[in-house]
């Protein structure tokens, strides 16, 4: 499945969830069968910063066809303030009109330069 790379987060909520992120580039024509094999095998996926990844924020109705197909969505609160670019954020905006996210998360990688936070202003 090199399309997805994905890390198991366990049993959280009772549910065997597992965050995925997308390579750069072009999107494989296999992602939606990579993502219907994970959740073949009982997982259920997040697709993280969503609206940071190129080819889908030009085509959102992409973003909405992996809704159809029960992948559950993640956007980056940095995102919505403008941390990641302009596109980044008018993404995060259509998708949040459109109710599409299921999380917003931090993006956190590190303790000073991408540090954990849920900043109050994109809630």
């Amino acid at each position: 499945m090199p399309e997805v790379a994905a890390w198991p987060t366990g049993h959280l909520a009772d549910g065997g969830f597992v965050l995925t992120d997308l390579l750069p580039g072009l999107i494989s024509p296999g992602l939606e069968q990579a993502y219907f094999e994970l959740r073949s095998a009982g997982y259920k996926p997040i697709l993280a910063h969503t609206e940071r990844h190129r080819e889908l924020s030009k085509q959102p109705e992409k973003i909405e066809r992996l809704r159809e197909q029960d992948l559950l969505i993640q956007i980056n609160s940095g995102s919505l303030l403008g941390r990641f670019g302009r596109r980044a954020q008018d993404t995060a905006e259509i998708m949040l009109e459109r109710g599409w996210p299921d999380f917003i998360g931090s993006a956190a990688h590190d303790l000073e330069k991408r540090p954990f936070s849920l900043l109050k202003e994109a809630r």
